[in-house]
């Protein structure tokens, strides 16, 4: 199939596309004209259009300028560049190609054969001219095409070769500050900037996307059926339809998050759930609920996830200035230190769609982004995605914002699953014989879903449903190590902490307040320190719990979106424990301090009871990680927390001494962890100490808990570990079981749609 090339009308003029065919086309406002523009300052014959040799001549007869620059003879024009006869600007796109082009010859670096161009302090000279840096052997290669300038401020290309077929990201330009995933193009060349290096690459702007007889069913009812849909290179596509259409569930078939019952989805020519660890990075998603972290300002928001989407070797610099130029593309570069929940709707649904553009990806896919904002926040967000498209990237969306429909370049009708209509929003009218697109779903309640879609493939007897494909890419995205993920999400979870005051002073005034008040309030029992030391135990286990009850169910779509960008499950987990098992290991530390210094302190052995309450540390922030991987919400968190401690507090041996249990409640009770960090403190109290009657009066429960498995003597010395090792072995073992079972509720839950 060759090249397909086609104009879209982006001011002066109704929006509209225009097919450019091969042969001379002619552009004015006679109507003999191929393609008709009678509007304001467009002469009859203003210019021709022209292939030669696959690429589009320009051959002005009345004034045209393109990218802003009076085109004086002929002029190639490529992908990107914009159009203008009288007051009409068009934009021109030329996709499609299924057949591959011959390679471009080598590319020297002084004389040594490369396949990147390593850019470092200095500037470098690219063209066909021998004594260049970089010599390309190309006759579509100026002499000297392009120079590239780096230094400490970063990298910048310069075109050397003013009438020459140069572009970043599709675009002409004359100097141009290059960042990361940048695509720079000249002659048969394409390369991506990675921070590093030009990394000579075959991709293209944008990304070609079809779906062929997608069907879906759930619960029995049939939600997609026999969709089929072809979405080219770099287009705007919204898709609307009536509620229960299936749109939500179509953009997530097309999207991977999750798989269709029979049909498949064709990303670049590539099955992409069959090669959906390949081109996960190919794609951004913007699902309806925001996917940031609103307590991080929007430059910590958008550093974390720079850090964990980019490769490790991409320079700090070039971070920096990716993260800046993406948040000045979504007009946020004035907020950069505003935390996002003090933004807007639209603010924040802009810092979103940011994270996704960081890996520069070449199609994005947004579920309904304009829900819940005003008219004209809706308005701009639009008008931003319109830019992204006219930038290089493909853009999907749901939405129900009908005034600004006009700014898109393919409407997708779904009605009871089915597809009813693709194409512009002209023919759409004209499709469904109304005035305005609004007038669609009335007319989608007057017939059957299949009707109407009978009726639209009447109208497609050649397979227009079908966008052409682009040839499979094999290096178009950057191959790179993932970064060290754990230290990354411990950061951004340090950060969300320290993001309100409030954080700190809860954290820190829990152990104090309860520490003062057992130093306070108990006093005058039988035994002291073993009380304190049983209440000290419940407010760990409690403090652990608490702390990791809510960590992962909050941020669940968080988690399901960065998995998709390569985040591991045991990365994710791992960071979790390292922090909240530290948070609770500061408090534990702090309460037992308190408790020590108020009053009469604990008594007994210090060693055995730091022991005990570090390792109940480490399992009670495991148990609440647990508790936040199998609930559906924070509120089913908090219920379970209590549920958990209780039984604990039940059979700790020391509420219900074990001498006085139930030999059934005794056999259950060994292997509880309350049970086990109630017999560390139970030695700690007489370790070290001769067994007298002093010793069995000051301590007697203790004693009496000891003596069934330690078989105590009077007068010798409670110096024998075993019982003290067993129980940090059992607890060990809690440890990991928990921490397997709450990887196995984080891998369900990351599979869930």
């Amino acid at each position: 199939m060759e090249e397909r090339a086609i104009l879209t009308v982006l001011f002066g003029a109704e929006r509209r596309i225009y097919e450019i065919p091969k042969g001379d086309t002619l552009l004015g406002s006679c109507e003999t004209a191929v393609i008709y523009l009678p509007y304001t300052g467009v002469a009859p014959e203003h210019c021709l259009l022209r292939w030669k040799k696959n690429r589009l001549i320009l051959e002005p007869i009345a004034r045209v300028y393109v990218n802003g620059k009076l085109a004086k003879d002929h002029v190639p024009i490529g992908a990107g560049q914009v159009v203008q006869v009288g007051d009409v600007g068009l934009r021109l796109d030329v996709f499609g190609s299924e057949t591959r082009r011959d390679p471009p010859p080598r590319m020297f670096l002084r004389g040594t054969a490369v396949d990147d161009i390593p850019v470092s302090e200095g500037t470098l000279t690219v063209g066909r001219d021998p004594g260049c840096n970089v010599y390309l052997p190309d006759g579509d290669i100026a002499p000297r095409q392009v120079s590239i300038e780096a230094n400490h401020e970063g990298v910048l290309i310069v075109a050397m070769d003013p009438d020459g077929d140069t572009r970043v990201n599709g675009r002409h330009f004359d100097r141009w500050p290059l960042v990361f995933g940048d695509q720079i193009d000249f002659g048969g060349y394409h390369f991506q900037f990675d921070g590093r290096s030009l990394h000579l690459s075959n991709s293209r702007p944008g990304a070609s996307l079809v779906a062929e007889s997608l069907t879906l069913s759930v619960g029995g009812h049939r939600v997609l059926d026999r969709v089929s849909v072809g979405i080219s290179e770099c287009e705007f596509v919204g898709v609307i339809g009536p509620t229960g259409a299936g749109k939500s569930s179509f953009l997530g078939v097309l999207g991977g998050m999750r798989h269709a019952d029979s049909g498949r989805v064709l990303l670049n020519g590539e099955d992409l759930h069959r090669e959906f660890e390949n081109l996960r990075n190919e794609f951004g998603w913007v699902p309806q609920a925001d996917i940031v972290h609103e307590e991080l300002t929007i430059v910590q928001a958008l550093a974390f996830a720079a850090k964990l989407r980019l490769p490790r070797s991409t320079p700090e610099p070039e971070r920096s200035r990716l993260i800046l130029k993406t948040a000045e593309t979504l007009d946020l570069g004035h907020r950069l230190v505003t935390r996002i929940k003090d933004l807007s709707g639209g603010e924040r649904k802009k810092v979103s769609v940011a994270v996704e553009l960081l890996s520069r990806p070449k199609l994005i896919f947004l579920d309904e982004p304009t829900s819940g904002l005003d008219p004209g926040a809706a308005g701009r967000l639009v008008e931003l995605l319109r830019r992204l498209a006219d930038s290089g990237c493909t853009v999907v969306s749901t939405t129900h914002t009908m005034a600004d429909i006009h700014l898109i370049d393919r409407l997708i009708v779904l009605s009871e699953g089915r597809l009813v209509f693709s194409g512009s929003p002209e023919d759409a009218k004209s499709f469904f014989g109304v005035n305005a697109i609004q007038g669609i779903f009335r007319r989608l309640m007057e017939r059957r879903a299949d009707e109407w879609r009978d009726a639209f493939i009447s109208l497609n007897p050649e397979g227009r449903m079908r966008a052409p494909v682009a040839t499979p890419s094999t290096n178009g995205k950057f191959r790179f190590r993932p970064p060290s993920q754990v230290p990354v999400l411990v950061a951004r979870q340090w950060a969300i902490l320290c993001s309100d005051w409030r954080n700190f002073a809860i954290l820190l005034g829990q152990p104090i307040l309860i520490g003062l008040l057992l130093g306070w309030a108990v006093r005058g029992t039988l035994d002291d320190s073993a009380l304190k030391l049983f209440f000290v135990g419940v407010s760990v286990l409690w403090f652990g719990c608490g702390n990791g009850a809510q960590a992962i169910v909050t941020e669940l779509q968080i988690f399901r979106r960065e998995r998709m960008v390569g985040l591991r499950q045991s990365s994710y987990l791992l960071s979790k424990w390292i922090f909240t098992s530290a948070v609770t290991l500061g408090q534990a530390a702090i309460l037992y301090m308190t408790a020590s210094f108020v009053g009469a302190g604990l008594g007994g052995s210090e060693a055995w009871q730091l022991i005990g309450y570090g390792i109940l540390s480490l399992l009670a922030a495991a148990i609440g990680l647990g508790i936040s991987a199998i609930s559906r919400s924070p509120m089913q968190a908090v219920l379970l927390v209590p549920m958990i401690i209780i039984p604990q507090i039940v059979l700790s041996g020391y509420t219900v001494p074990a001498s006085m249990m139930d030999p059934l409640v005794l056999a259950i009770s060994e292997v509880v962890p309350s049970f086990q960090i109630q017999r560390l403190m139970d030695l700690s109290l007489i370790w070290g100490t001769a067994v007298d009657s002093a010793t069995i009066q000051a301590h007697l429960q203790a004693f009496e808990n000891l003596n069934a498995v330690m078989h105590l003597k009077v007068g010798e010395l409670c110096e024998d570990p075993a019982v003290g090792m067993r129980a940090i072995g059992i607890l060990a073992a809690w440890i990991v079981a928990a921490c397997i079972f709450t990887f196995s509720a984080i891998r369900s839950k990351g599979e869930e749609c």
